[in-house]
C-alpha cells in the first residue's frame, strides 16, 4: 500500500469586517478572502474564525466599553477548540490576531505554526526605531510567527533592517487579484478602451484608501484633465459634495458602486490614475492588479515598488512626480493624446494578469504553509 502526504488543516483567523460566509457569492472577488479561496480549490481543509459582533450579554457590554479589539478576545475559546482538534497551521493577516497568537506560542500554550500577512498593516517605522516599547511589541509578533509576507519590497527592506536577525521569516508577493470574475464582469462590454469612444473622462482614480492624494485627483480639471473618481469612501464623498459637486463640470465622483459597474467604468477609461500622499506604506496594490485584468494603462507616482510589480514607465504604465497635478496631467495626456502609445501600454500591462492573479497569489500561500510545516506533514495510507 502507497503512501502520500497529508495535506494539513488550516485555521484561518479574520477580522471584524471581513465575514468568510461570502465565499463564492455572485459578483465577490477571491481576493477579498487572501487566497483562502484559492487554497480550498487545491484541496485544503480550511477552518475559519470570525469575530463575531455580540448583540446582548456580557460580551456587548464589553464591546460597547472597549470596541471591536475585544472581539477577538471573546473568540479565544473557540480558538482553543479549534487548535485542540486537528490545527495544523495558523493563517491571519489581521493584527489583533498576530498579536494572540504571539502571546500564546511565547508562553507555551501553543506550538502552531504560524504564517502572517502583513496586508497594509498601519505601522510607523520611524516610531520603530524610536520607541522602544513600539519596537518590542512588534518584536515579540515578529519571533513568534514562522513567516511574515509583505506586499511591498519597501516594506520588506524597512522590516529586515529593524529586525535583522529574523531576516529570514519575511517574504514578499503581491497581492492577487481575482482575474477571473473581472473577465466574467466585462466580457459583454464592447467598449474598447483603445478608442476612448465611451470614455466620458480622460482618467478615472479609484480607491478607498485615505492615504490616496485624493487633493491631487479633484485638481486635475485645473490642469485641463477630466476625472471620474469611484470610491466607497464617504469622506472622499463628502470633500466632492462640498467643494466640487456641481461646481466643475468635468469632475465626477460615483459613491459606492457595485463591482460590476465599477469594472465598466475603468475598462472604458482611457488610463486610471494612482497618486499616494507621502507615507511609508504600499496603497492601491489591487488597483494595479485590476487595471492588469482589464488591460487598462496606469499613471502613478514614484511611491509604488514597480519593478516589484512589473511596472515599467513607458511600457506598461506612465509615471509622475508624487505630489504634482502638473506632472500627473502630463502622464495622462501622453495616454490620452497617443492612441498607438495607449494601445501599447494596454497591451503590456494586460500581460500581468496572470502574474498578478489570486490563482499565483493561491499557489504562493500553499508554498509558504507548506515549508514552514515542513516536518510536521507525516504520511497516511492511500
Amino acid at each position: 500500500m502507497g503512501k502520500r502526504p497529508v495535506r494539513p488543516r488550516i485555521l484561518m483567523l479574520w477580522s471584524a469586517q471581513r465575514d468568510p460566509k461570502l465565499w463564492g457569492t455572485p459578483n465577490t472577488p477571491s481576493n477579498m478572502f487572501w487566497g483562502g479561496a484559492e487554497l480550498v480549490a487545491l484541496g485544503y481543509e480550511i477552518d475559519s474564525i470570525y469575530p463575531r459582533a455580540r448583540e446582548k450579554g456580557v460580551g456587548r457590554i464589553l464591546q460597547r466599553l472597549l470596541g471591536s479589539r475585544v472581539l477577538y478576545l471573546l473568540s479565544l475559546a473557540e480558538f482553543a477548540g479549534r487548535i485542540r482538534f486537528g490545527t495544523t497551521v495558523l493563517y491571519t493577516y489581521v493584527q489583533n490576531w498576530a498579536l494572540i497568537i504571539a502571546i500564546l506560542k511565547w508562553s507555551g500554550l501553543i506550538r502552531t505554526p504560524s504564517f502572517l500577512s502583513l496586508l497594509g498593516a498601519d505601522v510607523d517605522f520611524n516610531r520603530l526605531n524610536q520607541d522602544r516599547l513600539y519596537f518590542m511589541y512588534w518584536k515579540l509578533i515578529i519571533t513568534q510567527m514562522d513567516r511574515v509576507h509583505l506586499i511591498s519590497r519597501h516594506e520588506l527592506q524597512k522590516w529586515t533592517s529593524i529586525y535583522y536577525e529574523h531576516r529570514e521569516k519575511f517574504v514578499f508577493h503581491p497581492t492577487g487579484v481575482d482575474s477571473k470574475l473581472y473577465a466574467e464582469l466585462t466580457a459583454n462590454d464592447t467598449t474598447a478602451n483603445d478608442t476612448y469612444e465611451a470614455a466620458d473622462f480622460d482618467t478615472v482614480a479609484v480607491g478607498n484608501d485615505p492615504m490616496r492624494d485624493w487633493n491631487l485627483a479633484f485638481s486635475l480639471p485645473d490642469q485641463g484633465v477630466s476625472a471620474l473618481i469611484l470610491t466607497q469612501n464617504s469622506q472622499v464623498k463628502s470633500l466632492y459634495d462640498a467643494k466640487y459637486k456641481d461646481k466643475v463640470q468635468s469632475l465626477k465622483l460615483l459613491f459606492n458602486l457595485t463591482l460590476a459597474d465599477s469594472a465598466a467604468q475603468m475598462k472604458r477609461a482611457p488610463c486610471i490614475l494612482l497618486a499616494t500622499q507621502q507615507n511609508e506604506r504600499f496603497s492601491g496594490s489591487t488597483t494595479v492588479g485590476v487595471a492588469a485584468c482589464l488591460g487598462v494603462p496606469l499613471v502613478l507616482d514614484e511611491s509604488y515598488d514597480l519593478a516589484a510589480y512589473g511596472l515599467v514607465p513607458g511600457e506598461n504604465c506612465e509615471h509622475f512626480e508624487r505630489g504634482n497635478p502638473e506632472s500627473a496631467a502630463a502622464a495622462i495626456y501622453r495616454i490620452v493624446r497617443n492612441r498607438d502609445y495607449a494601445r501599447k501600454l494596454s497591451k503590456n500591462i494586460h500581460a500581468l494578469a496572470d502574474p498578478l492573479s489570486m490563482t499565483r497569489y493561491g499557489q504562493f500561500i500553499e508554498e509558504q504553509l507548506l515549508q514552514i510545516i515542513g516536518p510536521r506533514l507525516g504520511t497516511e495510507a492511500l
